[in-house]
């Protein structure tokens, strides 16, 4: 990865992470679904991004995954237990272990295809 994609890559990693942090333990959720489940879809996205730029960044698929899983799971532990006006759901914890999942494998696809495509883009 070039020194200019890296770069871009770190701070895409920063600010994901930040978003994620803000979705996962602010205060309160939000009120109005726009669609049914839609809160599911927000946690595979909020992890899906930055697992995956993290494993292109430090190439090590098995290690972001672990760790994104062990957040996933205190998540969902401490908005139930520490966050009053939320509530802790297991099946937030597998939408989220679902985008770890799919992070993994996108990043995984944008390696393969920067290989093949040398100087690409």
């Amino acid at each position: 990865m070039s020194a200019v994609r890296e770069l871009l890559a770190r701070a895409g990693l920063a600010l994901a992470v930040l978003v994620q942090l803000v979705v996962l333990y602010s205060p309160s959720s939000p009120s109005a679904a726009p669609f049914p489940s839609s809160d599911k879809v927000v946690h595979v996205l909020v992890f899906l991004v930055p697992v995956a730029l993290a494993v292109l960044v430090t190439r090590r698929p098995g290690l972001v995954a672990g760790v994104f899983v062990a957040h996933a799971v205190v998540s969902e532990v401490l908005q139930a237990t520490l966050l009053p006006l939320r509530t802790g759901d297991p099946y937030d914890a597998l939408a989220d272990a679902a985008g770890v999942g799919l992070g993994v494998l996108l990043a995984a696809a944008l390696r393969r295809e920067a290989r093949q495509h040398p100087g690409s883009g």
